[in-house]
């Protein structure tokens, strides 16, 4: 049998850059969603979002 099937065929540094890149992936998404969050509530005139857009520090009353 040229190949044992109990064992997996990739190498686990492989399985780890995959799993990596999922997670940054995933990331991403949420932090796209919370932006689309904000943005909405912001058209609702509630101020959700960060203190600091484009480096510059905003809000009321800071």
């Amino acid at each position: 049998m040229p190949f044992d099937t109990g064992r997996s065929l990739v190498r686990p540094y492989v399985l780890a850059h995959e799993e990596h890149q999922r997670s940054r992936s995933e990331q991403r998404h949420r932090q796209q969603r919370e932006r689309r969050r904000v943005l909405l509530l912001a058209l609702d005139g509630l101020d959700a979002g960060t203190e600091w857009i484009h480096g510059v520090l905003v809000g009321a009353g800071r």
